[in-house]
């Protein structure tokens, strides 16, 4: 494959090998003044763009180009060519930031990775540490030395170039021509202002944009960028981003949704968007949508597709629950209400924790389960035990806890007396009863040698009741399935699954 090395010479050396241009001794290197090239782009810059890079002049011009347009001043180049490699080094009194734009858009010229994937990751106030983490994970995957590897788990992505050129929350957005810098991702935040104003310091003229959130229009940006692969990755809760899904796969973007909105929404909306990805080339991956990493829904889909039939699913989807019941039960004298507030400071909680308590978050996993496997149910088919009062739905987090201190610590306290008094232990379950065709939601009970009963923290267990697996002997998934980090694992791990099927 074709290699492209770039050096870049900032001030004040930049003024000094400028002014000693003599003491450049590989007679190979070209010395050109990129602004002298500006005529001739036109005519080449279709040119030895790809393939074989002898072609001097083309090349040449090629990273001429987007020099020349960076607003560098007096740049000055040396090129070093051959068939697999271009050298670069690039002078110039510019600040290094500025420079570095330059190479960054010379670099798309050449198509120097296999696939390169455009990204609009999308997210809101309550999943600020999940976006965090997602940006710091695909820095890291950018700047990671170890792709090289010749492990056969890393030949699929090995030559994938991922570039954020969006990042929006419910009220802005933020457009970047060449995507974001690696080393500033990890330092994005929700205050797109701020990181605006910081990438705009030292970076040519409308490389980065800031507008007011509309979905339509993210979805025309990212659709008429020219890397062909786009997807738009969304971490939020909403229901008007999830309307949005239609658009943007008809327009060829890909989707990755950790937004339950789409698989647990509206029957119509959940059909609409199927339908849309059948006829598409656009692909829609949304298994973050359950147990974050945990492959749930994928093995799922080698059951039914290797000819074997579900009968039945049971799971701890809720790592806030999980993690609630396995402190009541075994830190002693630990309230519910207690264990909620530890649950929040460890951001396990959705971003509005009623969700959990309520069962309204089991219930969704449990929904979205069922219409992979063709059941036609929506959200009020569920049969759902919730653990707190209905009216402190929307009423924030200290009229929550104050709901909970009033009923729900003690009724919850008798019940796991009564579990306990019997040697069990109680967790909160959300059942698929795909012979039935019914999805519950509650409090069970289980011996203690159950695989429930020795889930610990925050952990997701799933059970599948197959006509292989049996009752006895159910196929069992266990790990983190909540919180920040493994969310955001979970959403980069569909981006990479999406990308081994471009």
């Amino acid at each position: 494959g074709v290699t492209f090395e770039a050096v870049i010479v900032p001030p004040p050396s930049a003024r000094q090998v400028i002014a000693k241009q003599s003491s450049w001794t590989n007679t190979s290197v070209r010395d050109t003044e990129i602004a002298g090239l500006k005529q001739e782009v036109d005519r080449l810059s279709g040119e030895g763009s790809q393939g074989d890079l002898t072609a001097s002049t083309a090349t040449t011009a090629a990273v001429g180009r987007d020099v020349a347009c960076s607003g560098l001043n007096s740049p000055r180049q040396s090129l070093q060519y051959s068939p697999t490699n271009l050298s670069s080094t690039l002078l110039s009194p510019s600040p290094p930031r500025a420079l570095s734009w330059a190479f960054r858009a010379a670099h798309e010229d050449f198509t120097l990775f296999d696939t390169t994937v455009a990204v609009g990751i999308i997210g809101c106030p309550g999943n600020n540490r999940v976006i965090a983490h997602l940006l710091k994970q695909i820095a890291n995957f950018e700047d990671s030395s170890g792709r090289g590897r010749n492990l056969r788990a890393m030949k699929d992505v090995n030559h994938l170039h991922i570039e954020v050129r969006a990042l929006a929350n419910s009220g802005k957005m933020l457009f970047a021509e060449h995507g974001v810098p690696p080393e500033q991702l990890e330092s994005a935040t929700n205050d797109l202002d701020a990181l605006h104003a910081d990438l705009s310091k030292e970076a040519p003229e409308g490389e980065f944009d800031l507008a007011s959130a509309e979905w339509s229009a993210l979805g025309e940006y990212m659709g008429t960028k020219r890397i062909p692969h786009k997807v738009l990755i969304d971490c939020t809760d909403s229901d008007d981003v999830a309307k949005s899904y239609p658009e943007w796969l008809k327009r060829g973007i890909h989707v990755v949704s950790q937004n339950k909105r789409v698989g647990a929404g509206s029957l119509d909306l959940y059909r609409d968007v199927m339908e849309v990805t059948r006829k598409s080339e656009a692909n829609l991956y949304l298994e973050s949508m359950v147990g974050a990493q945990m492959p749930i829904i994928s093995v799922m889909h080698d059951i039914v597709q290797t000819g074997d039939n579900i009968t039945r699913v049971d799971g701890i989807f809720s790592g806030t629950m999980g993690y609630i019941l396995d402190r009541v039960q075994r830190a002693e004298g630990t309230t519910f209400s207690e264990a909620l507030a530890e649950a929040k400071e460890r951001g396990l909680p959705e971003p509005d924790p009623f969700a959990d308590v309520s069962g309204l978050d089991t219930a969704r996993k449990a929904l979205v389960l069922a219409r992979e496997l063709g059941f036609d149910l929506e959200l009020e088919d569920v049969t759902v035990e919730s653990l707190v009062p209905k009216d402190a739905e929307g009423k924030g987090w200290d009229a929550l806890q104050e709901a909970l201190k009033a009923s729900t610590d003690a009724e919850l306290a008798a019940r796991v007396s009564e579990a306990q008094a019997k040697g069990e232990c109680l967790r909160y379950v959300g059942r698929v009863d795909a012979v039935a065709g019914k999805i519950s939601v509650g409090l069970r009970s289980f011996p203690m040698d159950h695989p429930f009963s020795t889930t610990r923290d925050s952990e997701t267990t799933i059970a599948f009741r197959t006509g292989q697996y049996t009752e006895a002997t159910p196929l069992l998934l266990r790990g983190p399935g909540a919180g920040p980090v493994a969310i955001a694992s979970g959403v980069f791990a569909d981006l990479l699954r999406l990308t081994k099927n471009l």
